[in-house]
């Protein structure tokens, strides 16, 4: 919940679709986060996660989960074998 910023380009090629790309941000300012619901609630969520269509970074945000305050940073690489890491 909470306002974001959201940065977005797109590219596509009108000849060759299949060699689109995207590339944006994300700018989280407190907003509270879940991601399935199950999962536990990421309070005070406080970053930003920069994208394009092979890869995430994730720097210096923040939260706060099961009363203790979080640092979070990683990503996934294009090309990266083993899957995100934080």
């Amino acid at each position: 919940t909470g306002n974001a910023e959201l940065r977005l380009a797109f590219a596509v090629p009108l000849d060759h679709a299949e060699a689109s790309t995207v590339d944006g941000s994300l700018v989280l300012a407190g907003n509270d986060l879940r991601f399935t619901p199950t999962s536990p609630l990421l309070a005070n969520a406080r970053g930003r996660i920069d994208f394009d269509h092979r890869s995430f970074r994730v720097a210096q945000a923040s939260a706060r989960a099961f009363g203790q305050e979080l640092a979070i940073a990683g990503g996934l690489a294009a090309g990266a074998s083993g899957g995100p890491r934080f």
